[in-house]
């Protein structure tokens, strides 16, 4: 299994963190227990059959979604939390980790709502549900 894809498995409570093929880190998250069970090499939180998994280009946020205004010579790495729904959107966006520059912050959260789709987390019985995960951009 390739880095990219193991970037693309997102999961509950607990830290994982894994960079993709553009640098961005992602992480997932797993509580592991004594009746742990696992998606490949990570563990699921229990009550978990199977981690969200990114749909879409793991690169949400590029370099030509700069804010206007905010100069090239700005850098910095936001890092967002959010809640993914069963229907396998993005929500619930907040920063995790400031770029240092509120606009990249913002935008950086106002994309990936707009871009990011998952297959959703599912339950023992294969029902889709609700799941928490956090992802690093560099500007």
């Amino acid at each position: 299994m390739t880095i990219a894809i193991l970037a693309t498995l997102l999961f509950q409570a607990g830290a994982l963190t894994s960079e993709s093929s553009t640098g961005e880190q992602v992480s997932a998250v797993s509580k592991p227990t004594a009746e742990a069970r696992h998606w490949g090499n990570l563990t699921l939180a229990p009550g978990v059959s199977r981690p969200a998994i990114i749909k879409d280009d793991p690169a949400w946020v590029q370099g030509d979604d700069r804010p206007p205004g905010v100069s090239d010579d700005v850098h910095g790495r936001t890092v967002i939390n959010f809640v993914i729904t069963p229907e396998g959107r993005l929500s619930n966006c907040e920063i995790f980790e400031s770029s240092g520059d509120q606009r990249l912050d913002r935008v950086t959260c106002e994309i990936a709502v707009r871009r990011a789709r998952f297959e959703p987390e599912l339950d023992l019985d294969g029902k889709p549900m609700a799941s928490h995960g956090r992802r690093g951009f560099n500007w």
